[in-house]
């Protein structure tokens, strides 16, 4: 038994028990709440950031912090500006807050990574310019991307250590939140863009042609040669030195910069010196860039030498023109905006003695809608001496997007003087035109491109006729069960062999790639075909497509495509351009073709096979791939069209 002072006794204590547990838990919740409280309102400065980084990233920094050297922040901070760290960084003093996007910038800058550009769903979300460096970093395995605008502490402390061990390569891969995040740099890789908006074409790609020379420009009267293409007058660069310019080129990156010195006598060309002859000589499009101040100007090579559009120095004075003589009298206008700018292969370096902010705007033009587009782009603290990655790849383009050039709207919110004049300029119908005749050349070449020679090559399997044994031959055409007509790859002799005395490869697969009416009119024009009738037949054995032509206005208008089956690799369809000749409803033993057209000896364009009725058709499915043994089938409606409709002596093109 207890006694009621033991009892007692026992009370207080549990008493006091729960006393302190409550007190225990009050403080365990009270902390928690604080920790939580202090993680939802984390706000990350550059104090906090730019020690952190530099003791993992900055060689100096992380020698002297092994030395347990005595650094203040402020001192922190003006080595980060001095080694151009805060570059492209809106935020510059030790208390403002740092967004995320900012923070993958600072580190970028630290790790010297350049941009990425990626095509990513998960980064095209993300609206801020520096979002080319959280791809960067994302690229890497650094980046989360789940890390919004506001980075939280969690997230920065990862953040941290994954920098610590970055360039230990074993540790670093280890790691199970690098592991996670390497998914993510696998997709930022995948869809990376790597497209340049300015290279339409091949570098090096030759266009075409100096049409003329010209003696009839005069720039305050002396004579300056002028050499004509795509209806344009265009200028050797080189020239321009005895007119009052000066000539810069940067053979590393391969820039000519083109600047008015008005201190510059214009003395023209010495009348004794022999022109070069430039008529006919190779137009090349080149990798070279030209500007005028901040313009990147059209050019082109001819001859090892840079060429650009004659208008571009009308610019700088008056013109006057009189039939085919130019006369353009230069004033004191030197195109200089004051921004001091310079401009290097989207690049832009910051010349003056302060931190400048810029904000540009890019045209843009879609060939497909026939409409200009302008987009705005602001970069904040560009530090002095400092190169700036302006990349065209930021921008969500397409194939048929056309770049017509940047402008500057502002510097440190002082507006351009010449955007007027540089939105006149770029809007101009003469640029769009020198951009249009690019992108229509690349599509040309796509579509030549398209088309391929339907060509069997065959193997001689003994010597017979004029071939030997293993010669490679082409299957021109033949009898079936009796014979080849073949011409040899090598010495393109051409002869009769045996049936079976050669190995023919099976049927090819057809290609199952259609072109447009469009594609299919240029490239029809190109070959120069005439034909005795309006009617035109382009039979494509490459896809199994027979095309229709009509001549209007001059030009060949497509009409009709009708999906055909020509000869099988064994018994080919012969190629090449014939003329169209009788016709008949019907023939056949055993089976009935209807509605045959002849174009050539015994081969013929007719209807799929019918029974000997008529009445029920014998094939199914063979329509779009190589079945017979060297006819032309048609479906029975479109057999019916083209009898009715395409005349003796239509010019036929099979391919």
């Amino acid at each position: 038994m207890i006694d009621k002072r033991t009892k007692k006794r026992m009370v207080k204590y549990i008493q006091m028990l729960f006393i302190l547990l409550s007190i225990f838990c009050t403080v365990e919740v009270y902390g928690y709440e604080s920790q939580k409280t202090r993680e939802e309102n984390f706000e990350l400065t550059l104090r906090q950031v730019i020690p952190q980084l530099l003791w993992s990233l900055d060689d100096t920094m992380k020698e002297m912090h092994s030395l347990n050297l005595q650094i203040s922040d402020e001192d922190y901070l003006e080595y980060s500006k001095a080694k151009g760290y805060l570059q492209g960084i809106k935020q510059k003093e030790l208390d403002d807050a740092i967004t995320s996007f900012d923070l993958a910038r600072l580190i970028c800058n630290m790790m010297n990574l350049s941009p990425v550009y990626s095509r990513y769903q998960e980064l095209q979300q993300l609206k801020d310019p520096n979002r080319s460096y959280i791809a960067a970093l994302g690229k890497v395995s650094l980046w989360d991307l789940s890390v919004q605008e506001n980075i939280t502490w969690d997230q920065w402390k990862a953040l941290c250590y994954r920098l610590e061990v970055y360039h230990n390569v074993e540790e670093f891969n280890q790691r199970e939140d690098v592991k996670k995040l390497k998914i993510f740099a696998e997709q930022i890789q995948k869809y990376e863009e790597k497209r340049d908006p300015w290279k339409i074409v091949p570098y090096g790609t030759v266009l075409g042609q100096i049409e003329a020379i010209t003696q009839t420009t005069r720039i305050n009267n002396h004579i300056i040669p002028t050499y004509k293409y795509k209806n344009r007058q265009w200028v050797n660069t080189n020239d321009l030195l005895k007119f009052g310019f000066d000539i810069q080129w940067n053979e590393e990156e391969k820039i000519i910069s083109i600047h008015r010195n008005l201190e510059k006598k214009i003395q023209g060309l010495d009348s004794n010196v022999t022109i070069e002859d430039f008529k006919k000589a190779s137009v090349v499009y080149s990798d070279i860039e030209v500007y005028i101040g901040t313009r990147r100007v059209p050019s082109y090579n001819v001859k090892g030498w840079t060429f650009i559009p004659l208008q571009e120095l009308y610019l700088f004075g008056m013109v006057q023109q009189e039939g085919e003589s130019i006369h353009i009298t230069f004033n004191d206008f030197c195109y200089n905006n004051g921004f001091q700018l310079d401009i290097q292969k989207e690049k832009w370096c910051n010349k003056n003695s302060e931190v400048v902010d810029l904000i540009v705007i890019h045209l843009w033009y879609d060939m497909e809608k026939k409409e200009y587009r302008e987009v705005k782009e602001k970069y904040a603290g560009l530090e002095p001496n400092r190169w700036e990655i302006i990349s065209l790849r930021s921008f969500d383009f397409k194939d048929q997007d056309i770049y017509l050039g940047t402008m500057i709207e502002s510097v440190n919110n002082k507006m351009n003087p010449y955007l007027e004049i540089d939105q006149e300029y770029l809007y101009s119908l003469e640029r769009l035109q020198y951009f249009i005749d690019l992108y229509q050349y690349k599509n040309n070449q796509e579509v030549l491109a398209m088309v391929k020679p339907s060509i069997i090559i065959g193997t001689m399997k003994y010597n017979a006729g004029i071939f030997k044994q293993n010669e490679k031959v082409e299957i021109l055409y033949g009898e079936d069960g009796k014979w080849y007509e073949c011409k040899s790859i090598s010495n393109n002799k051409q002869g009769r062999i045996p049936w079976g005395s050669v190995q023919i490869p099976p049927d090819p697969q057809t290609n199952s790639h259609r072109m447009t009416p469009e594609q299919l009119e240029w490239y029809i024009s190109q070959k120069n075909f005439t034909s005795s009738t309006p009617y035109l037949i382009w039979t494509d054995l490459d896809r199994q497509l027979t095309h229709v032509f009509q001549k209007k206005e001059g030009t060949w208008k497509w009409i009709r495509t009708m999906l055909c089956s020509s000869g099988k690799n064994i018994t080919p369809t012969p190629r090449g351009v014939f003329q169209i000749q009788d016709r008949g409803s019907h023939f056949g033993k055993g089976y009935t073709a209807k509605n045959w057209v002849r174009i050539t000896g015994d081969y013929l364009y007719h209807s799929i096979l019918f029974d000997s009725t008529g009445k029920y058709l014998l094939e199914r499915g063979v329509l779009g791939r190589r079945a017979s043994q060297g006819c032309i089938r048609f479906s029975l409606e479109n057999s019916q069209w083209f009898y009715q409709t395409i005349p003796r002596g239509s010019t036929v093109w099979i391919y």
